[in-house]
């Protein structure tokens, strides 16, 4: 990976060890690489099969709590999140993300 961009030195890589496992998530302040929109991330929650108080459609604006989404299916969809972006979402940022909307600022901030 090319370093050579501006802000390259407030990069910040979170090494997580998990048993044997290693995980890097590499966030870079300042520039972004991807743009999550909402629909990128209705779309991941309409493609999990383990959510099942998924109603038919999800409304960014409204928390997913309002539209019927339980916290377990939420931690399901966090850890979808996770793996598709690669990143490890910290617990104290979980009780932010209770929207499509805030899980895509979250995502655009982080990425």
């Amino acid at each position: 990976m090319a370093w050579d961009y501006p802000g390259a030195a407030a990069c910040l890589i979170e090494n997580e060890l998990a048993g044997n496992e290693k995980s890097n998530t590499a966030r870079y302040k300042g520039e972004r690489n991807v743009k999550i929109v909402a629909d990128d991330v209705i779309k991941l929650i309409h493609s999990i099969d383990d959510v099942s108080t998924l109603p038919k459609e999800i409304r960014a604006g409204k928390t997913l709590a309002e539209q019927g989404v339980d916290s377990l299916d939420a931690m399901s969809v966090y850890l979808h999140i996770e793996e598709k972006y690669g990143i490890k979402i910290p617990d104290e940022a979980v009780d932010k993300l209770d929207s499509v909307d805030n899980i895509v600022a979250y995502l655009n901030d982080i990425l």
